[in-house]
């Protein structure tokens, strides 16, 4: 990308339009284009990372974001940039960049992070498939349900659960669809 500053048009190269899905057509040569698709919780972050790099603070702009692909899935991308012209007074006229695709990086990380907490983790954890049988689990379940390894793998998960629980925990595995995100307190 090729952003001139005073103008605030931006020239995105047909790489980068390719990788975040578009066809060249689809998209603008504004900074309102980047911003459409940026994801509302990294605009902050990198306003202050760029701000920071237009008043020469830092030698360059790079941070992890996330952008929405044209899919309408949010993937991880490394932005890097860097003024490469300023007028006479040091304002800021013309940056350029790259981005890169992070995506499998960031959910190899991701499962890392997964891992190490269901292991120092003391309470139940475990991860359902999206028809709500046990794909992963702590050893925790094991000790608490006394079922096997080989018993609960693809064991639904509703199945261990008392029955005055059922539809709590069943809204609860609707919301983690929903969202992603779910926490169910209870007993097994």
């Amino acid at each position: 990308w090729d952003w001139n500053i005073p103008t605030n048009v931006v020239y995105f190269s047909p790489q980068w339009i390719r990788l975040l899905g578009y066809l060249p057509e689809e998209v603008t040569g504004l900074t309102a284009f980047f911003h459409s698709i940026l994801h509302p919780d990294d605009v902050h972050r990198m306003t202050e990372i760029l701000q920071a790099h237009l008043d020469g603070r830092t030698p360059l702009k790079e941070l992890e974001l996330r952008l929405r692909h044209k899919s309408g899935e949010y993937r991880w991308y490394l932005d890097r940039g860097k003024v490469v012209a300023r007028d006479e007074q040091g304002r800021p006229l013309r940056m350029v960049g790259t981005i890169t695709d992070i995506t499998e990086r960031k959910q190899v990380e991701a499962l890392a992070n997964l891992q190490t907490i269901m292991e120092t983790v003391p309470d139940v954890i475990f991860v359902l498939d999206l028809d709500g049988r046990l794909s992963k689990w702590n050893l925790r379940l094991e000790t608490v349900t006394g079922y096997t390894c080989d018993e609960l793998l693809g064991k639904p998960a509703l199945e261990m659960v008392p029955a005055t629980e059922v539809e709590q925990t069943s809204a609860a595995i609707r919301r983690a669809l929903e969202t992603g995100y779910a926490e169910l307190e209870g007993h097994l």
